[in-house]
């Protein structure tokens, strides 16, 4: 019971806000462009391999895998791979 007395007194200026600005408490203030989910074309994964996001994320990739190549007896490979004693 408190709890929900507690939820309702944190969550009442959002809803005399949306109540403000939508004309109800449980409005959405969101457009329908905002709540459609992403559209997926060929022409969006192209912009995102031209994109210079995606190279540096090769290159992390690349990174890590050459550590943990060349740090085999290390660290957090080790741990990683060790198998508990039965």
């Amino acid at each position: 019971m408190v709890f929900g007395a507690a939820f309702l007194a944190g969550m009442a200026p959002t809803l005399v806000a949306n109540a403000i600005n939508a004309g109800s408490a449980f409005a959405t203030t969101y457009g329908g462009v905002d709540v459609t989910p992403p559209d997926f074309s060929f022409s969006v994964v192209r912009s995102y391999v031209a994109d210079m996001q995606f190279v540096l994320l090769l290159l992390a990739i690349a990174w890590t895998a050459l550590i943990l190549r060349w740090r085999r007896e290390s660290g957090i490979r080790q741990v990683l791979l060790s198998r508990p004693e039965i």
